[in-house]
């Protein structure tokens, strides 16, 4: 096992995480560090090992992952037209923390965590669990309280670990992983913030129904790798 590339990995990935956490700046400034910092060091330290994965997407594998898209397109789309009023202000801060999560966080824990497993030595279903864990440990450390809340979110973020990885393995494209995460993060915090209540809970059963159909679908898919 290449030990030299897991250890720089592993060291970009902790890294940014602890920009994120101890650098007081604003959390816009904060998110725009921790997406641009890791393309830098993927290019300087990491680019001859993990080539940019921009896969053409099989047709099956396409099909099987559209509900994963357009379901949560259409609870999105339902929640902004019944809302009283919208403020665009906030939409358009949402829009941009999520596009940046969901780049930040791809390629992290997809793109180099993931790759750099797969790359050194490690099975299919290793680099996809070990993935998930750092994916779910840099929310834990990010965290800044923890309650019950905190242990679904925990558990929420290890099983979107999982299909995410099992996604992305069997695509090979980064850009693909990266839009889902970008709807359904989108869709989560239109929920919670502007939805009105009687909208966000048939949404959010909506997503969690979602969320455990693609996890099932996700570990089957594993078990044949």
């Amino acid at each position: 096992m290449d030990v030299k590339l897991l250890f720089i990995s592993l060291g970009i990935i902790l890294g940014n995480l602890a920009i994120v956490k101890l650098v007081a700046v604003p959390y816009m400034t904060s998110m725009l560090l921790f997406t641009i910092l890791p393309i830098i060091l993927w290019f300087l330290f990491l680019r001859k090992y993990l080539p940019l994965q921009l896969k053409r997407i099989d047709t099956k594998i396409r099909n099987n992952t559209l509900a994963i898209i357009l379901v949560p397109l259409l609870a999105l789309a339902v929640t902004l037209f019944v809302v009283p009023s919208v403020d665009f202000g906030l939409i358009t801060y949402l829009v941009a923390i999520s596009l940046l999560i969901a780049i930040s966080e791809e390629v992290l824990f997809r793109f180099i965590a993931l790759d750099s497993l797969l790359v050194a030595g490690g099975s299919p279903k290793q680099a996809i669990v070990f993935s998930s864990l750092l994916f779910t440990f840099g929310h834990i450390l990010l965290a800044s309280a923890y309650s019950l809340d905190s242990i679904l979110v925990i558990i929420n973020t290890f099983t979107m670990g999982l299909v995410l990885g099992y996604v992305y393995f069997m695509t090979r494209n980064i850009l693909y992983v990266m839009g889902i995460h970008f709807v359904w993060d989108i869709t989560n915090f239109i929920n919670q913030r502007v939805a009105t209540e009687d909208v966000a809970l048939p949404v959010t059963v909506t997503l969690l129904a979602l969320q455990i159909w693609y996890v099932v679908w996700a570990v089957r898919g594993m078990r044949r790798l």
